[in-house]
């Protein structure tokens, strides 16, 4: 009789509590980051933007990030890295002659620096970054190497800049 007492307080304390989510439960665990192999909703948009900050250092450099924005306004930040010289936006540039490009950034040297030129290019649900080092003339696309890659974006979400329509 004891035994099926407690079978029975047992089997109703595991009903009564639910076993997990149920009627009148809240989920307060924070939403996970969306998955970039599930398709993502009809409203989702990325905005990316570069962030360049002059870094008090000698000689100068520049520490160069992308902000990505999503619908609800809120930001991420993925650093691209910290680059000798003064950096500047080159993308509404670099797009009237190659539009793969999605942002690009030029950083001009200081005293006998080579100077640098980062294109970020959309492969697939990724973000690469190719560099190339600045001579006299406009670098070729053979004269790019990649330099890294931002995590993957979720299937199916435009990305978008200040400079798209």
């Amino acid at each position: 009789m004891a035994s099926s007492l407690r079978l029975t307080l047992l089997l109703a304390l595991l009903v009564g509590c639910g076993g997990g989510k149920g009627k009148g439960k809240t989920d307060t665990s924070p939403d996970p980051k969306p998955d970039p192999t599930k398709p993502a909703s009809a409203t989702a948009v990325l905005h990316l933007s570069l962030e360049m900050q002059a870094l008090d250092t000698k000689p100068p450099t520049t520490q160069v990030e992308i902000v990505e924005t999503n619908e609800t306004g809120a930001n991420e930040r993925h650093a691209i890295g910290t680059f000798e010289g003064e950096c500047k936006d080159a993308t509404q540039n670099v797009r009237t002659t190659d539009p793969e490009v999605f942002l690009a950034f030029h950083c001009t040297p200081f005293e006998g620096q080579r100077g640098v030129l980062v294109h970020v290019m959309h492969r697939r649900s990724q973000l690469v970054l190719l560099r190339a080092w600045l001579g006299s003339s406009k670098p070729t696309f053979d004269e790019f190497d990649q330099i890294g890659e931002l995590p993957p974006f979720p299937m199916g979400v435009p990305l978008r800049t200040d400079f798209d329509k």
